[in-house]
């Protein structure tokens, strides 16, 4: 990952089992992609739950809601039993555009912070 990909993206701790993480700044679909990578990498096979705050991100792109959502959702599928993924805090351009790509069916949502 880049120096701008850290900065993009924090991870936090969380219980055994889970991988909190939270996107901050303008994430373009490239950043998002190597974020997707990372957040892939660290689901280990006893990984169950993702979390994901984007409140403090610039909405997202339809580019890059596919790009960083589509393989994280392909990755916890992999795991058995698949892995819950979490969008927290997603404003209202984002959560339209996850709409429009069809990602409400697959991913859970919260307002509230992990």
């Amino acid at each position: 990952m880049t120096y701008q990909d850290r900065r993009a993206l924090h991870l936090h701790p969380g219980e055994p089992g889970q991988v909190l993480a939270s996107v901050h700044g303008v994430v373009s679909a490239e950043t998002a992609q190597r974020i997707a990578d990372k957040l892939a990498e660290l689901m280990a096979a006893d990984t169950r739950e993702v979390r994901l705050d984007v409140d403090q991100a610039n909405p997202l792109s339809a580019a890059a809601a596919a790009v960083l959502f589509f393989p994280l959702l392909e990755a916890g599928r992999s795991h058995d039993p698949a892995v819950t993924l979490t969008i927290h805090r997603a404003d209202s351009r984002t959560r339209a555009r996850m709409l429009q790509l069809g990602l409400d069916r697959f991913l859970a949502y919260s307002n509230d912070p992990f």
